[in-house]
């Protein structure tokens, strides 16, 4: 099977998936980000971030996966580290490792 930039994203650890995070963040949000930490609540990945923004972020994030976040789930998202678990998840599935 040929590999590509999905494969190497489904292949990620949570500590890479948390620096491909960090990543395509700070570049959505044009902004340094590199003191977000797993427990930083997603409010508070940049100052005054609003709600509109922190939903554009994550439509950029899925895009960036190249998955789908359903709204239900990413409402039970609070800090960056539920967002890093649920991409593995979803990484996982799309994969079929789990």
């Amino acid at each position: 099977m040929a590999g590509g930039a999905l494969d190497s994203e489904v292949r990620l650890s949570q500590a890479g998936i948390f620096d491909k995070v960090k990543q395509h963040l700070g570049e959505y949000l044009e902004r340094d980000v590199s003191g977000l930490t797993l427990e930083t609540p997603l409010t508070m990945i940049v100052p005054g971030i609003d709600s509109l923004q922190l939903f554009e972020a994550m439509l950029y994030l899925e895009d960036c996966f190249q998955i789908k976040i359903g709204d239900n789930v990413l409402d039970r998202v609070k800090n960056v580290g539920d967002l890093v678990q649920l991409l593995e998840n979803s990484l996982a599935l799309k994969s079929g490792t789990i």
